[in-house]
């Protein structure tokens, strides 16, 4: 690890899944690493990542009982990654079901 890298990390909490991408924090962003954790509560979650550029796609299958422990795992490993200590900032994608009620009338 660079000592005056800076890097934050994007995290995506779907239904079923996390993805997540990490990006050396300059101008324009460069994306280091990517990945996801699928099937999260069912059977055969799977934990996929690649660096940015390599044709290779790794993966892990996981045990996880939901999405907490799902979370958990995925810290887990993410710290134990290069580059993750570079990290100084995390940018979650929240995502708000407005319901018809709360709607404006024009």
């Amino acid at each position: 690890m660079e000592l005056d890298k800076k890097c934050v990390l994007t995290i995506n909490s779907g239904s079923s899944s996390i993805k997540f991408a990490l990006y050396k924090i300059e101008e324009p962003l460069t994306q280091l690493f990517y990945g996801k954790m699928e099937s999260i509560g069912i059977k055969n979650t799977k934990l996929s990542f690649s660096k940015t550029g390599a044709n290779q796609k790794n993966s892990v299958d996981v045990t996880v009982l939901g999405h907490a422990a799902a979370a958990n795992f995925l810290i887990d490993w993410l710290e134990k990654q290069d580059d993750f200590g570079a990290v100084k900032a995390i940018g979650h994608r929240i995502v708000y079901g407005m319901k018809q009620r709360h709607a404006r009338n024009y």
